[in-house]
């Protein structure tokens, strides 16, 4: 982008001062999260209108949730997460559209760390032709009252703290995501 590639020539330079640096690297994290949450509200008004096309292909379930968990790892170390994961011993194959799947693995997480205290799990299982992603941690729970109503977009849950990052989108378009496999996604 206009604004990303000057960022990251200024970042490649031997910059001396350490202040500096720590801002430039702030400066490209909010870069990246910015260009994500367009991504992620244009995929959803996409969804939203024209029922986005999935390219469903054969795929290793067990080799998706592990992938895109060991892109949070840094952060669940840097936040002295425990974290545990459990696949099948044996890969579980689906047809799924491989990047939708992967954002709905990627929102799901990114909203389990965020509201964490301490420990944190994913479990893939399968029963018959279906299989269950489920993630679990020890954060303050959801409202019985909101459970249905946080997936709404551009809700969020009333305990949100005002510095929690969030817009409200991820869970309405991780859900979006599942119904367009035939699939459901459920807060229990």
């Amino acid at each position: 982008t206009l604004i990303k590639a000057p960022l990251e020539n200024i970042i490649k330079k031997n910059i001396q001062e350490q202040d500096t640096k720590e801002d430039l690297n702030i400066m490209d994290q909010n870069v990246n999260r910015l260009l994500d949450l367009t991504k992620q509200l244009l995929d959803f008004r996409k969804a939203e209108r024209d029922g986005m096309m999935l390219n469903f292909e054969k795929c290793n379930i067990n080799n998706i949730i592990h992938g895109v968990f060991i892109r949070f790892t840094s952060l669940m170390r840097e936040k002295n997460i425990e974290s545990d994961i459990t696949l099948p011993m044996e890969p579980l194959f689906a047809y799924v559209d491989k990047e939708a799947l992967t954002k709905i693995i990627s929102n799901l997480l990114n909203n389990a760390v965020k509201y964490c205290e301490r420990s944190l799990s994913i479990e893939l299982s399968s029963k018959e032709d279906k299989f269950n992603i489920v993630i679990r941690n020890d954060g303050k729970l959801v409202q019985p009252s909101m459970r249905e109503e946080i997936f709404t977009p551009f809700v969020r849950g009333n305990d949100v703290a005002s510095s929690t990052n969030g817009t409200g989108i991820g869970l309405a378009l991780a859900r979006t995501l599942a119904e367009l496999h035939s699939g459901t996604f459920n807060m229990v």
